[in-house]
């Protein structure tokens, strides 16, 4: 878990069921069941990585939420693994014919993220799988 605050970042390592992990939760003020339950939620779905990602277009900041979940599959020994990575935007986004994220309305160019091609769920969710979980 990496704590910010405003001189200092604090990098801990925590059981998910130590105690501790509750307690650093409540000194930094986080809603401390809310969080366990997220944790829970994370566990129960194999998922790896949330991250808030800030992105400029035309100067204007805009947030995406990323999240990766690694499947449960049976891999052949030494490939590399897969995870699933999807992509939440806070507005509707331009895909092409093939389903794939552009980099802006007008724009006949691939937007990539992380250097992965999206590929459209929704007009403002999307995925890729890639070998890194971020």
């Amino acid at each position: 878990m990496e704590l910010i605050t405003d001189s200092l970042t604090y990098i801990y390592d925590f059981d998910v069921n130590e105690k501790r992990l509750s307690d650093t939760l409540y000194k930094f003020g986080f809603e401390t069941d809310s969080i366990l339950s997220i944790i829970a939620s994370m566990q129960k779905i194999n998922c790896t990585w949330i991250n808030n990602f800030d992105y400029y277009v035309n100067d204007n900041e805009r947030r995406l939420i990323f999240i990766s979940i690694k499947p449960v599959v049976i891999r052949y020994p030494l490939s590399p693994p897969k995870y699933y990575i999807i992509a939440y935007f806070e507005r509707p986004q331009t895909f092409d014919e093939k389903g794939r994220l552009l980099d802006g309305r007008r724009a006949t160019r691939l937007r990539k993220l992380n250097g992965q091609v999206f590929r459209k769920i929704t007009d403002r969710v999307c995925y890729t799988i890639a070998e890194k979980y971020r």
